[in-house]
């Protein structure tokens, strides 16, 4: 019995835990996603902006500062003011008129 045990630890070392942190071709992908034409893929995108949370941050920012599109400004300050405490909220540009 202790060698099953012993054998089982062994082989839990090479199993995977935790996923990696997504690159930023995923982070710059769901940003663009922000603004997609069906409102349940912009959610899918928002939710998981906001839980990859500080990686996703400086992408957010910038998305919120410079995006020539409204709704991806909007939703990357929106997920970046919820997952991340640092920020900034001064981010984001207003929106030309028309």
């Amino acid at each position: 019995m202790p060698r099953c045990f012993a054998c089982l630890v062994l082989l839990l070392l090479f199993i995977p835990v935790v996923a990696a942190d997504p690159d930023k071709a995923e982070i710059a992908r769901l940003i663009k996603q922000l603004d997609h034409d069906e409102f349940e893929k912009r959610e899918e995108a928002s939710k998981e902006l906001m839980r990859i949370g500080e990686p996703a941050r400086a992408a957010l920012q910038e998305a919120a500062a410079s995006s020539e599109e409204a709704e991806i400004r909007l939703r990357a300050l929106g997920s970046c003011r919820r997952s991340t405490p640092n920020c900034k909220s001064s981010a984001i540009r207003d929106t030309p008129s028309m």
